[in-house]
């Protein structure tokens, strides 16, 4: 099972039940979180009743993508809560702006190989289905590279655990 809680660069977070954290653009992994936490895609699936390929493949991306900002906008509006977030949240603007209105947001960055080393097995990414998944990851980093780059908080993660990571983030917490 791929590591993380939403890391496509990587999620993961330490911190205080008071300060309102929020993790953005994920890059591979999914599983480590120390606070009350919400998975974008997951909370999607769960609202949706079905996986986010069937909602790629029935009702489209724009549809996904409108979704995932509900989500976003209700999500964002709590206290105390890690949001492990999509790398393609940052499609749309007000996504962004969301999440930071609500809390701090660090992009977890990672190479197109070390994506694809974390998520390279997962068949429920429609972005990367068919063709060289290398080249599409690379593709997706090409074209959103922008909007990662906008977000202040950059954590790399190539080569790190989650557990490394979180505590990346908890020092720039301390700064």
């Amino acid at each position: 099972e791929t590591p993380g809680l939403g890391w496509v660069p990587g999620e993961v977070r330490l911190i205080a039940p008071s300060d309102p954290a929020i993790k953005v653009p994920h890059m591979g992994w999914n599983d480590v979180a120390m606070l009350p936490h919400a998975r974008d895609d997951a909370v999607i699936e769960e609202g949706e009743g079905k996986p986010i390929p069937q909602i790629f493949a029935e009702q489209g991306e724009p549809y996904f993508r409108s979704v995932e900002t509900a989500v976003v906008r209700a999500y964002a509006a709590r206290d105390g809560l890690v949001i492990a977030a999509g790398g393609g949240v940052v499609v749309k603007p007000e996504n962004i702006e969301a999440l930071q209105a609500g809390g701090t947001v660090y992009c977890l960055r990672a190479s197109a190989r070390q994506i694809l080393d974390r998520v390279g097995q997962d068949t429920h990414r429609p972005l990367l289905q068919g063709g060289d998944k290398l080249e599409k990851i690379q593709g997706l980093l090409d074209k959103r590279e922008a909007l990662y780059g906008a977000i202040p908080n950059q954590v790399p993660t190539d080569g790190q655990t989650p557990e490394q990571v979180a505590d990346r983030i908890i020092a720039l917490l301390d700064r």
